[in-house]
């Protein structure tokens, strides 16, 4: 409870309204009520908290506490050195405060209020090798229950990770300390550290020393007890079978096995898994797993709460990486002030204070540069400037798994910059793979042992007293893929271990597994009556009417697609739902992934007579694969159903088995995919939802590799995972093997691609269209294109002025008898692609492609009038992978503001008027491309003088800070209509530099402040704001324009929203 002043008195007597009650066995303490000051968070000083309760009538409370004494093995992922026998080094505080955070977030899911308190750490030496323990104090108020207080602790170590520290339940104890009175919260709390000694368990068995240990740890080879007695006399001694546990958090649970252990213990830069394995240090707690069984990633503690820009204080509190040792305390616990540089021999100041030039002396380095000048020169202000990246990080590196890859920043500014970094706009795990260097402005980031969890894109962000900036562009970092490991064949690849035959059309008998990531395509039902393009068919019924809209439901709230037929006129029916395109087409590389989707039905009542049909029926390819290994589906529940892309799971039609060619082929070109609808033959509804496909991407995804997905060497003409398509310039041909012949277009060299059904020529360039020759009616493989213009073969004398050769360009059948190579009138380059639209052959913008400079390259989108021709792909830098997106332009509206001010100065983005309500702010990233729009009317008092040179419009989002100026002023006592385009040449940063699309989507990804100026002289009567709109893009059909200029991403996994802003993963 946080509160000040006159409410003191009313905090001290709530917290006396309802003393906690005492168990018998517990022995009352005395407590104070805790009181905060308000702006502060400190605790009142007890002086101010007896006089401010005297007027209260406040009384100190009774409370039941509790202590006990815990010992827990960190095996050897904790590295004992002399300074972890000193409580107050750093080394002992980052441990003791790791394991604390975590293990007091686990009691707070029990009742009481817990605290642990790491006491002393200890090695102690086995046979094998070195075993860390810590001993920890557990402090516990209103909760008597010591099993529930041990269980808690027994199942963290239990599960492997306390923090990033590896954690065995061997050699663990636990036991009550003696019962204590806690003095007065001014005189110091004594914890006493003598232990009672308790009788044992009859789970338990007695060391020599008198304490207990688990009856399962006896002569397991390893000693549990200080003394070692549990290994004596093993010879002779019995096994005593283990306890089984009757509930989940008990705490005589079966110890679990050992796994075979590797030969020898891990070495000392090796921590150990909970399965026995031995991995690099640095890998605990880096995001990915690496143990077999993930224990390298547990209890890992929580993410921090702080910016990648800041770091978290001792109390919890975080600050600017900025004021780290600026000789100020920031933390106000002076935790930013510790572990700072010293000075050296020679040096005037320390190294945390900036040095006057007149009379040198010392004064803190944060008020450099603080617009106060405290230098008698005033030397402090001189020259002061923001950062500038004068020297971004390498735009993309690739490297190999296991390599090295280091990054870099140089940054100008006075102060001198610091620079920090940012991995997708987040926090860089804490790692020692990882090390980042900072002097004078040069900043370096080196990732060593680079796994795919270190793939991104990685921003520099430069800092210092006057403000920020990022580096443009990100450097993105990549992994690139390495040959498939196994001894397979030739004409073979490894998958698991085993060797699968290499599919790749007939074509190729080399290949190997992809490099490519798993990816999903997803369907859910979140609108009325949008059914996402999944139609209902009635196969054996095609003249079936269409169902009507109450037959035919969305319940968004279920986001379930539903088919009702209370009166059972169509369910009796053999129906299918069938997915939209975008889960059709070439999908080979769904080959071992899965299709889900759940499903439920009811049924009429007393009713039930199931029927037997396909789950799943794929049509591709002259083909028919039915799926027909389904689990049964009760009525009344959600039926997850999850369809493998297996050649074991499917069957034809006819019931014939299914080859792993059969079923490539299939994928390679589907047609269809449907979905039963029928499950009982009495059903009255039935409801689809949650559908997701699995797929793959080229980019990092989290699902891991597609091992199971093919990549073919492909001989020429044909392009594909499995050569499955035929490359540009080639045209499908029946024939063949598989899919048939991939056969060179007969375009002469003057267009790029065929139409792959009738061989027209596509694009054709060079002014050249008509008819193409059939196969075998002439030889000549080019024509002469005369002044007349007139074509002939090539090699006969023309009448006329023979300008120059043109290859005939035409197509595949001919339209006429004797038809003729004419020119093309009026095909001419695109103007929004190409730099000059008369050039021949066209010349393309940078970020365009095409015969015409009419097709956006891989990573732009949205040709358009603009100078750079397509944008660029941002995605957040997540993926490169976007086109311009489906959704509608809509408006989000805001009501008129008005204000009436006194006769007095008035700041120029004064927020009395000017501040959007909270439908601005938030994520607006779909508001690029668009406008905000709104009425302004002002009126001066008489003698007023005019503002200039403040931003009609300001914009905070994601750190970022953006205005806009307008071009023309507004007069006063005239309602002037402004409009703001979203687009970067609209808006300037804060420091005068120009924004970049990168810096206004970040800012529009999360709109924290949106000011609308309201001042325009300095003494104002009057002043409104009306018909505020903002332009945003929504996913449904609005009646408006599509929003072209907001790209849609194909976000990787843990990412979603139009420009992958959103995370969906911690």
């Amino acid at each position: 409870m946080v509160t000040h002043g006159s409410d003191l008195q009313e905090c001290v007597s709530w917290c006396i309204l309802a003393p906690p009650r005492c168990p018998a066995d517990g022995s009352p303490q005395r407590y104070e009520a805790a009181v905060f000051e308000q702006h502060e968070n400190k605790p009142v000083s007890v002086e101010h908290k007896e006089s401010l309760g005297a007027g209260a009538g406040a009384t100190s409370l009774s409370v039941c506490r509790f202590y006990y004494r815990a010992l827990v093995n960190f095996t050897s992922s904790l590295v004992y050195g002399p300074e972890l026998e000193d409580i107050y080094s750093p080394a002992f505080s980052e441990i003791s405060e790791a394991m604390v955070d975590t293990l007091e977030s686990d009691y707070n899911r029990i009742p009481g209020v817990q605290t642990v308190n790491v006491v002393l750490i200890k090695k102690m030496i086995r046979e094998d090798g070195v075993d860390v323990f810590v001993e920890l104090d557990v402090g516990s108020d209103y909760n008597s229950n010591a099993e529930q207080i041990r269980s808690v602790l027994y199942n963290v170590v239990k599960e492997g990770a306390i923090a990033s520290y590896v954690t065995s339940v061997q050699g663990f104890q636990f036991r009550r300390l003696g019962k204590v009175k806690t003095p007065p919260p001014v005189e110091p709390i004594a914890v006493p550290v003598t232990p009672a000694i308790r009788p044992c368990m009859t789970d338990e068995h007695k060391c020599g020393d008198g304490t207990c240990i688990l009856m399962e740890y006896l002569c397991d080879n390893r000693a549990d007890c200080r003394d070692m007695s549990d290994e004596n006399n093993c010879g002779t001694r019995q096994t005593v079978p283990p306890i089984v546990p009757t509930t989940p958090t008990s705490t005589t649970s079966r110890k679990p096995v050992r796994p075979p252990s590797p030969p020898g213990p891990c070495r000392a830069d090796q921590a150990t898994c909970q399965s026995g394995e031995c991995i690099p240090r640095d890998y605990i707690c880096d995001g990915e797993r690496d143990c077999n069984d993930g224990s390298d990633e547990n209890r890992c503690g929580t993410p921090s709460p702080c910016e990648p820009n800041e770091f978290k204080c001792k109390n919890g509190r975080c600050a600017l990486k900025l004021w780290r040792c600026d000789g100020d305390n920031d933390c106000e616990d002076n935790s930013d002030e510790t572990d700072c540089p010293t000075k050296g021999p020679g040096d005037r100041c320390a190294p945390e204070q900036f040095e006057c030039l007149s009379d040198r002396t010392c004064i803190p380095a944060s008020y450099q540069c603080d617009d106060e000048p405290d230098c008698p020169d005033r030397s402090d202000e001189y020259g002061c400037t923001p950062p500038s990246v004068t020297s971004p990080p390498e735009e993309s590196i690739e490297v190999a798994r296991g390599g090295t890859v280091t990054f870099s920043c140089q940054a100008v500014g006075v102060p001198t910059p610091i620079i920090t970094w940012r991995l997708n706009w987040g926090h860089i795990p804490l790692s020692g793979r990882i090390s980042m260097t900072n002097e004078n402005g040069h900043g370096t980031l080196t990732i060593r042992d680079v796994k795919e969890a270190d793939q991104g894109a990685y921003t520099c962000e430069a800092i210092n007293a006057k403000g920020l900036v990022f580096g443009i562009p990100d450097g993105v970092l990549t992994l690139t893929s390495s040959p498939n490991p196994g001894n397979c064949p030739s004409g073979h690849f490894s998958v698991q271990g085993r060797c699968v035959s290499c599919f790749c059309a007939g074509l190729s008998k080399n290949c190997k597994g992809t490099g490519r990531y798993r990816n999903q395509i997803s369907l859910r039902f979140t609108e009325e009556e949008d059914f996402k393009g999944v139609k209902v068919l009635y196969p054996s019924r095609p003249g079936t009417p269409p169902l009507s809209s109450t037959q035919l439901l969305v319940n968004p709230e279920l986001q379930e697609f539903q088919l009702v037929d209370l009166s059972r006129r169509f369910l009796n029916l053999d129906s299918f739902w069938t997915l939209p395109r975008h889960f059709l087409g070439s999908k080979i590389d769904s080959y071992g992934g899965t299709l889900k989707f759940k499903v439920r039905y009811t049924l009429a009542r007393g009713l039930s007579e199931p029927v037997e049909k396909p789950d799943v029926i794929l049509v591709g390819n002259g083909r028919r694969l039915v799926y027909n290994r389904g689990k049964p589906t009760p009525a009344r529940v959600v039926n997850q159903r999850e369809i493998s892309f297996t050649e074991d799971k499917w069957q034809h039609s006819n019931g014939r088995p299914v080859t792993r060619d059969d079923l490539l082929m299939t994928l390679a070109d589907l047609d269809s995919i449907s979905i039963r609808t029928i499950y009982d033959s009495h059903m009255v509804s039935v409801a689809l939802s949650d559908i997701v496909m699995e797929t793959t991407t080229v980019e990092f995804s989290t699902m891991g590799h597609a091992y199971d997905v093919e990549e073919c060497r492909c001989p020429p003409g044909y392009s594909g995972l499995s050569c499955e398509s035929c490359s540009s310039a080639f045209e499908r041909v029946p024939g063949g093997q598989y899919l048939g012949t991939c056969a060179g277009c007969n375009c002469n060299g003057h267009a790029s691609a065929c139409d792959p059904i009738s061989g027209n020529c596509l694009s054709c360039l060079h002014n050249t269209e008509g008819p193409q020759r059939p196969a075998g009616s002439l030889t000549a493989a080019s024509w002469t294109w005369t002044s007349s213009p007139r074509a002939t073969p090539a090699g006969r004398d023309t009448p006329g002025d023979a300008a120059r050769s043109v290859p005939l360009v035409s197509r595949a059948t001919p339209l006429l008898p004797n038809g003729k190579c004419v020119p093309v009138q009026g095909s001419k380059c695109d103007s929004r692609g190409s730099i000059s639209s008369s050039s021949s052959p066209c010349s393309c913008k940078n970020s365009v492609a095409g015969a015409l400079c009419d097709e956006c390259k891989a990573g732009f989108f949205h040709l358009s009038d603009r100078a750079e021709g397509c944008l660029r792909c941002f995605c957040m830098g997540v993926t490169k992978s976007c086109s311009s997106s489906t959704w509608s332009r809509d408006q989000v509206r805001g009501g008129d503001r008005r204000s009436r001010t006194e006769p007095s100065a008035a700041s120029p983005t004064t927020c009395t008027t000017g501040c959007c309500p909270p439908s601005f702010r938030g994520d607006k990233v779909t508001a690029y491309g668009g406008a905000l729009s709104y009425t302004l009317r002002f009126e001066p008092l008489q003698r007023s003088l005019a503002i200039d040179g403040q931003p009609d419009v300001v914009l905070q989002g994601s750190g970022i800070f953006l205005e806009h100026f307008s071009k023309s002023r507004p007069q006063p006592r005239t309602p002037s209509s402004v409009s703001v385009t979203f687009r970067e040449s609209s808006w300037r940063r804060a420091d005068g530099q120009p924004c970049t699309r990168e810096h206004l989507l970040m800012a529009l990804a999360d709109v924290s402040v949106f000011m609308i100026r309201a001042s325009y002289s300095d003494l104002m009567a009057e002043s409104s704001i009306s018909d505020i709109k903002m332009d945003v893009a929504v996913p449904h059909s609005t009646g408006n324009e599509r929003a072209l200029e907001v790209e849609e991403c194909s976000c990787p996994q843990g990412y979603t929203g139009p420009s992958c802003q959103v995370t969906t993963t911690a």
